[in-house]
């Protein structure tokens, strides 16, 4: 017997094949079973063992696909070694007969080849290079000695033992992926405590190295730039701030020397220095000299000083011809000066008098301070000449004979009074007491508590507390309180408490707590009562209101006419209101109303007018919607000349009842009706305020006992014949009735509806 080739070269020497060949071995210590044949169902390789020498224990598989059984021994301590079968062989083991990944390649050459996923239970020791890794390898823990990474994605490093903790060769190298992974940089956790961090971090997006720290577990997150030294361009050749120099921002990542030095004895400001508050020292060192602008100490010249100044010692005058005589007076500067009287001062000017106790004059140029604690700021030719307490700042020939009063700049102002005062403007006159006028020109003010601001030619002439804001040939008069005309033009406030004129022109108020806004030649003579914008208006009753429009009257309470034309709300109209439209008229009734529309006219309570012309509504909770010349008839109606209906129109259900033998039918209830009859009986079906126009429909339902049903004689039928109703119980027919005349009702029955 030959054996040879392939697993079907069996012959029997002289070329031909064997199929089916017995084996008795000659030497095997066990063969419980040896099973593996073509023809076998479920071929397996069973509990080969050898008993010979170990360097003999092999088993060569040649070109054959064995079960899934494996190959197991009876004794421990034996090894089996599988080989290619020739030199440069390679042995293949892979997980089924079709597919070529999951393998184990065998090489003399390369080594062992793995494809697809390598999973490790246990600890793996490799003793040589680990190199050649298809794709990624995830492990969940690796010892080693050494260890070299290309490329590797490490959550961790821990437990780096030793004196130094060395990572890298030279660098730490990190990566970010701006924007998708815009920050990188060191994270520092403190596992001792919950989640708190103190880390430097490089910001990929803005190119910035930032802190970042939190000591609550991360509900809120401190972050700072970080700043460096001075910026240089050469590596290796690092620039240091300079000794003693405090650093300054450069507006990026850089700090720089700034001009201030400190040797921890003396600061130095090398460059001019602004201050917008004040600069304090306890100890002024030097004389002087080194200040520019200013003359040598002790100071002969002169100085501008915009703060206080304390002077110990006497004072020297300027040029001459000033006199100072009286006790603890002085005059600094000026020529012509004189102050004769106690604690009175002129500080520079030509020609100022002084000669008040308390008096002072500060600068300016003839002025006159004559009264008591009376002082004259700049201006010329003002005059302080009675009174006490009273101030001139500025301005041009301003009067004051005042007490505790004020004058601030303007030109030929007077004041009078007494604790009043003009600020700015020409020509202006205050009098009374506690009265202001700001600016304009040719105000006047008298009373008490009152003033203008601004405006020209303007006059309070009586009363309290009032006030003209602006505009021109403005009166409040009349002894009104509380009063104010805010700008516009000719307005009047002739009489009346708390009112208000507010812009327009030629406006008058007299009533109490009213109001005018803008418009022109609007007369509110009620008490609270509104008028704004528009023109020619007339509210002459309280607590009305016209707004915009032109030439409306309001003559009852609680009226209203909101814009259009020529509108009158008349007396005994109260309630009322008129919006839009032209030459409407509500002339009696209460809480009445004309919506837009021309030439309309309620005179009803509770009716209304929308729209249309010449409509009358003359009848108690009623309506003309549009038209021409339509008119109301009776009360609760509403007259409509064409109506479209969009959705539906429906009427309301009224209920019928018997009454002794009667069914009364008010046709001016509706249209809809129901009738019950009544057990047993007749009634009489008897209509009244029948309706031109009017169709009426009944329901009506027998009893269970039979009743029978008659009618009016206004109520005709076909015929002449009377509509019999049905007879069953609760049988429902129904009746229709239409008026053509308002006198007679022509009707129709169905029968027996179910």
């Amino acid at each position: 017997m030959q054996v040879s080739g392939s697993e079907n070269d069996i012959n029997d020497g002289l070329g031909n094949d064997i199929d089916t060949l017995n084996v008795t071995a000659s030497y095997a210590t066990q063969a419980l079973t040896a099973s593996f044949a073509e023809n076998v169902t479920t071929p397996t390789l069973q509990e080969v063992t050898d008993a010979g020498a170990t360097t003999t224990n092999s088993i060569s598989i040649s070109n054959r696909v064995y079960g899934q059984t494996g190959i197991s021994s009876g004794n421990s301590g034996e090894t089996y070694t599988v080989r290619g079968g020739t030199v440069n062989a390679t042995l293949t083991l892979q997980g089924n007969d079709v597919a070529s990944t999951n393998s184990i390649k065998l090489n003399p050459t390369t080594g062992v080849q793995i494809s697809g996923s390598l999973g490790i239970q246990d600890d793996i020791t490799i003793a040589g290079d680990l190199t050649g890794l298809a794709s990624s390898v995830n492990v969940n823990s690796i010892t080693a000695s050494f260890a070299s990474f290309q490329s590797a994605s490490i959550g961790y490093l821990e437990a780096i033992t030793g004196s130094a903790k060395i990572i890298g060769d030279a660098f730490i190298i990190l990566n970010n992926n701006t924007p998708t992974e815009r920050y990188a940089g060191l994270v520092v956790q403190d596992s001792g405590s919950t989640n708190n961090t103190a880390s430097l971090e490089f910001d990929g997006q803005t190119n910035d190295w930032f802190y970042e720290y939190t000591d609550d577990g991360g509900a809120t997150v401190d972050h700072g730039v970080a700043m460096f030294g001075p910026e240089y361009n050469t590596k290796g050749s690092p620039v240091y701030p300079s000794n003693n120099t405090i650093l300054k921002g450069n507006g990026g990542h850089h700090v720089e020397d700034s001009n201030i030095t400190d040797d921890g004895t003396l600061v130095t400001i090398n460059s001019n220095v602004s201050a917008s508050g004040y600069v304090s020292a306890s100890t002024f060192i030097g004389d002087g000299s080194g200040l520019t602008g200013v003359g040598a100490f002790p100071f002969t010249g002169s100085a501008e000083i915009t703060g206080s100044l304390d002077v110990i010692g006497p004072i020297t005058t300027g040029d001459g011809n000033s006199t100072a005589t009286g006790l603890n007076s002085a005059v600094i500067g000026g020529s012509g000066n004189a102050v004769s009287n106690t604690d009175s001062v002129i500080i520079g000017g030509n020609g100022n008098t002084a000669t008040g106790t308390y008096a002072g004059v500060i600068l300016g140029n003839g002025q006159q301070a004559n009264a008591l604690r009376c002082v004259i700021v700049g201006g010329e030719g003002n005059r302080a000449t009675a009174g006490q307490a009273t101030t001139i700042a500025g301005g041009f020939n301003n009067a004051s004979t005042i007490t505790q009063g004020f004058m601030g700049g303007g030109s030929s102002n007077t004041a009078s009074g007494n604790q009043t005062g003009t600020v700015a403007g020409t020509s202006n006159t205050v009098g009374g007491t506690r009265n202001t006028i700001v600016g304009g020109l040719t105000n006047n003010v008298q009373g008490e508590d009152n003033g203008t601001l601004a405006g020209r030619s303007n006059q309070i002439a009586n009363g309290e507390y009032n006030v003209i804001t602006g505009g021109r040939d403005n009166i409040i008069t009349g002894g009104s309180f509380y009063s104010v005309i805010a700008s516009g033009n000719s307005n009047q406030v002739t009489g009346g408490n708390r009112n208000g004129i507010f812009s327009g022109w030629d406006n008058r108020m007299s009533g109490n707590q009213s109001a005018v806004v803008g418009g022109g030649a609007n007369n509110v003579s009620g008490d609270f009562a509104f008028a704004a914008g528009g023109e020619n208006h007339n509210v002459s009753a309280g607590y009305s209101a016209v707004v915009g429009g032109n030439a409306g009257s309001i003559a009852d309470t609680y009226g209203f006419i909101g814009g259009g034309t020529n509108h009158t709300i008349s007396a005994g109209a109260g309630r009322g209101g008129i919006v839009g439209g032209q030459q409407n008229t509500i002339s009696s009734g209460e809480a009445s109303g004309i919506l837009g529309g021309y030439l309309n006219d309620v005179s009803a309570t509770t009716a209304a007018v929308v729209g249309g012309r010449n409509a009358s509504a003359d009848h108690q909770d009623s309506v003309v919607l549009g038209g021409d010349g339509l008119s109301t008839s009776k009360t609760q109606e509403a007259v409509v000349e064409h109506l479209t209906a969009n959705g539906q129109v429906k009427g309301a259900i009224n209920v019928l009842t018997d009454a002794a033998g009667t069914t009364a039918l008010d046709c001016s209830v509706g249209n809809y009706f129901t009738l019950a009859m009544p057990a047993g009986g007749t009634t009489a079906l008897t209509p009244s305020n029948i309706t031109a126009g009017q169709t009426i429909n009944i329901k009506i339902t027998q009893n269970a006992t039979a009743a029978t049903l008659t009618y009016d004689s206004a109520i005709e039928f076909p015929g002449g014949t009377p509509f019999t109703i049905s007879t069953g119980g609760s049988e429902v027919d129904v009746l229709t009735l239409v008026s053509f005349d308002g006198t007679t009702l022509q009707a129709t029955g169905l029968a027996n509806f179910s």
